[in-house]
């Protein structure tokens, strides 16, 4: 299966190791994994895009409520219809703390 996997770092991020174990394994596994960085407004946006083009089945947003708007809005303009994922690393991730995902 081919992933995007978007992140926003942010300093003093925790979680970055446990990230980088998650894309090993699910390379372990077969699946060709492509980690993006963002570093400023619209990354996020335009990186979705981008995986969304090359056939991405999954797109995951690791980062906070701003960096999952930005992804599921890039993929979805440009008429993707494929599973997303959360990995909560922002400040406040009111909306996975809102669908009950461990923060």
């Amino acid at each position: 299966m081919r992933i995007g996997v978007i992140i926003r770092p942010r300093e003093g991020m925790e979680g970055l190791e446990a990230l980088r174990e998650g894309v090993g394994s699910l390379r372990a596994r077969g699946h060709e994994v492509r980690p993006r960085l963002t570093f400023e407004g619209g990354d996020g946006a335009r990186l979705a895009r981008q995986a969304a083009e090359s056939g991405a089945e999954l797109i995951i947003a690791a980062g906070g409520d701003g960096t999952l708007n930005e992804v599921v809005n890039g993929a979805v303009a440009v008429g993707w219809r494929g599973r997303f994922g959360l990995v909560p690393t922002g400040t406040a991730n009111d909306f996975a703390a809102g669908m009950g995902i461990p923060l």
